[in-house]
């Protein structure tokens, strides 16, 4: 059975930073390919 990729999009990321690391809450985020 093959597990599917999970689906991170950019908004996610952002909100994680957000919560996370606030003072990089304005660095510029880009999504990348998966593999």
């Amino acid at each position: 059975m093959d597990d599917p990729q999970p689906t991170i999009d950019t908004d996610l990321v952002r909100r994680l930073v957000d919560a996370q690391f606030p003072r990089w809450r304005d660095l510029p985020i880009s999504p990348v390919a998966s593999g």
